[in-house]
């Protein structure tokens, strides 16, 4: 008749009424799901006073998510990712990405999990994000910020004798300069820091040495070995002893010979 007969509130996903035989609609309403109705014919209804079961499957509201990931050395993004979304703990979203935004639409209200990888050809330089974003209602942007992996590098620094030399060490970062580390090695030519993965400009400092440059690239753990050439005034002065031994000789020479 058009007319409402029966309405309530119910949390547990059952809502029992009693209502008189006949033809109805039924009209569901949420904040979680879509609003749904659907007809209810006296066909279902073998008799006047029976007990009706009638299973109702609600749909999801969806809210968009955008994820934007950045490097926390704030370099542009190399390779891809993966991207895994999971929803109240359960895989909900795989998909590898090679931009820096990525957008999905997950059920609204639901515990949302968050991971992100790198794929193969990234896995040396960043390491892999998780967090759990909690509940979403409405769209949400959220910033992951994915840190590089760090690396330990050892470095011998040696002259052109082979003997172990004291130097001061600077790697600059190419991409972001601000990253700068500066190692000390000691007069056994023995130095050790961690890196952070990357490219990076090598210089290396030695006093009465020439200086050393070099581009190298942070992947790994790994140990360098690097030489260092004399100066001129450094050679001069590995010189001045011979010199003085040979000028004293011709002298010696020639006082015997006068």
């Amino acid at each position: 008749t058009g007319k409402s007969v029966s309405e309530g509130y119910f949390r547990e996903g059952v809502f029992e009424t009693q209502i008189p035989y006949g033809d109805y609609m039924i009209f569901i309403s949420s904040t979680k799901y879509l609003n749904k109705s659907i007809s209810l014919s006296s066909e279902f209804f073998t008799n006047y006073t029976e007990t009706l079961i009638y299973r109702i499957t609600l749909d999801n509201i969806f809210v968009p998510l955008n994820i934007y990931i950045k490097d926390r050395a704030n370099i542009p993004l190399k390779g891809s990712f993966v991207i895994e979304v999971s929803v109240l703990g359960r895989p909900y979203l795989r998909q590898i990405v090679n931009q820096s935004m990525f957008r999905v639409d997950v059920p609204k209200d639901y515990n949302i999990s968050l991971k992100i990888s790198p794929t193969e050809d990234n896995a040396k330089l960043y390491q892999i994000y998780s967090t759990d974003l909690g509940s979403i209602s409405k769209e949400t942007n959220y910033t992951a910020i994915i840190n590089r992996k760090i690396y330990r590098i050892t470095f011998n620094i040696y002259n052109d004798l082979g003997q172990p030399v004291a130097a001061q060490i600077i790697l600059t970062n190419r991409e972001n300069p601000t990253y700068t580390y500066e190692i000390t090695v000691s007069q056994d030519g023995f130095g050790v820091t961690n890196v952070m993965a990357g490219d990076y400009i090598l210089e290396v400092y030695g006093s009465g040495y020439n200086k050393y440059e070099s581009f190298i690239s942070i992947v790994e753990d790994s140990t360098r070995s690097i030489t260092l050439y004399p100066s001129i005034s450094t050679l001069l002065l590995r010189f001045t002893p011979l010199f003085i031994g040979i000028g004293v000789i011709g002298i010696v020479i020639g006082i015997a010979w006068w």
